[in-house]
């Protein structure tokens, strides 16, 4: 993985690698009980409402010099992955 990524193959960063197999998750016990707090979107919004500010704000992504978490990944050889049958 990290050689294909260092050659630019596959859209991925060494964090990527490394958390690939854990399962990751918020534990919002704490405030609700402590501060009697509850989210006001769940999973399934957030996701879709994160998904339509990218859709939006896309063009701007592609022409800023950013890191990893704020770049549109290049497809590389994901690109000749989905082709296959």
């Amino acid at each position: 993985m990290r050689s294909l990524a260092s050659l630019g193959l596959v859209p991925f960063a060494p964090y990527h690698w490394l958390l690939y197999g854990e399962s990751l998750w918020f534990d919002v016990t704490r405030a609700r009980t402590e501060l009697e707090w509850e989210p006001t979107h769940s999973n399934t919004s957030m996701l879709i409402e994160s998904y339509e500010w990218f859709l939006a704000h896309r063009h701007e992504l592609e022409s800023a010099n950013r890191s990893h978490h704020q770049s549109p990944v290049r497809p590389g050889l994901l690109r000749v992955l989905k082709r296959l049958p």
